[in-house]
């Protein structure tokens, strides 16, 4: 026991008056806690659960206990319990509280408790969230295309729920040996996906051009804003993009037709895939070169364009984008596929903010669908 005190009615109402929590300060407890009058008690408890127990009356005898935590072997009550002026016998896990008419009733216990009436079954714990480690990133692709400037574009993805953002540094590798091909850094906010170029060393250019593929392994190295650190590797293959002039288009010209997407009736290519306006283009003229070429193929014909079914109320033209690759546009709008959409009748291009503004499927009638 930790100290032993007579708890009468009359020392209940006068610990009461003076606010007190769970124990009224006798004249022994003022001696033997080092305090004067009734005081509010701080105990510090040294394990999760336990009992606190105090003789209320030596004969007969009865306990008045505090409870704190599912103890499995509480402190034994005889006939009398706890006596009417202490309070009932709190069960596992809650402890006897003072009221404000001066009664006792059971209710779950805190640190430092204010008086309360507020049955333990209402009171729900607040659940411990374990944060969740951080994963690095992933590559949401294992083919890597290398465009006409000799770089490797990957796409990267920081995973949801990342504190900040991923940045760090992805390195490709011979998947034997310790050849370098070359590095490139990055920054990716969370639940994003990202394209990163990495220009590639002469020597890896030489056997690209050579063999057209290029077996590699990709090291990526990421941190959070908190500096947690993790590595991911892959294999890719990289492969020399091919030339948009021989995409999607024929000998007398290339078809622009109308297909059934997830987004309705869009403009399509001859092989089904999904055409895309660029917002940062103006009228005939293109924005997209380079690695933004190499995720957003342009739309290209040997030929004047032709309209399929459907495509008819699309006024087909055609802008040069170099001397002998000739796009293809649709009210004067340049016209590109989308290299994420691998079968015909995907979208996934649809609305992403990729080079400096957004990409947009087209309706039959040449607007751009913003749904």
């Amino acid at each position: 026991m930790l100290a032993q005190q007579t708890l009468d009615p009359s020392g209940l109402r006068a610990g009461a008056a003076f606010g007190s929590e769970y124990l009224v300060s006798t004249s022994a407890a003022d001696a033997a806690f080092h305090v004067t009058g009734a005081e509010r008690l701080t105990v510090a408890l040294p394990r999760g659960v336990g009992q606190a127990c105090f003789e209320g009356s030596p004969t007969p005898p009865a306990v008045s206990c505090l409870t704190w935590g599912a103890i499995t072997k509480p402190v034994p009550i005889n006939q009398f319990g706890t006596g009417s002026a202490n309070g009932p016998v709190p069960p596992n896990g809650e402890s006897d509280q003072r009221q404000a008419d001066n009664s006792i009733l059971v209710a779950c216990p805190t640190p430092k408790a204010p008086d309360t009436s507020k049955p333990c079954a209402t009171v729900t714990p607040t659940p411990t969230v374990t944060p969740t480690p951080f994963a690095g990133v992933s590559f949401a692709a294992t083919t890597a295309t290398v465009d006409r400037d000799g770089r490797a574009v990957l796409r990267l993805r920081c995973p949801a729920g990342t504190d900040g953002s991923c940045q760090g540094r992805v390195t490709l590798h011979a998947r034997t040996g310790s050849t370098r091909f070359g590095s490139a850094r990055f920054k990716i906010a969370s639940a994003r996906t990202a394209t990163v170029p990495v220009r590639l060393s002469s020597a890896a250019l030489r056997r690209l051009r050579r063999f057209r593929r290029l077996a590699a392994l990709a090291t990526a190295t990421a941190r959070d804003v908190a500096h947690a650190s993790k590595t991911t590797t892959s294999r890719l293959t990289l492969a020399i993009a091919k030339s948009p002039h021989h995409r999607g288009s024929t000998a007398s010209g290339a078809i622009v037709s109308v297909g059934r997407t997830g987004l309705g009736q869009v403009l399509v290519d001859a092989h089904g895939r999904t055409l895309y306006v660029f917002d940062k283009d103006r009228w005939r003229r293109s924005t997209c070169f380079g690695t933004c070429a190499a995720v957003w193929p342009p739309l290209t014909t040997s030929g004047p364009p032709r309209a399929g079914r459907g495509a008819v109320a699309c006024n087909l033209g055609t802008i040069r984008r170099s001397r002998h690759i000739l796009q293809v546009t649709c009210n004067g709008h340049p016209l590109y596929l989308y290299a994420g959409d691998a079968l015909a009748g995907q979208t996934k291009g649809q609305g992403l903010n990729q080079f400096g503004a957004r990409w947009w499927a087209i309706s039959p009638a040449g607007q751009r669908v913003t749904r």
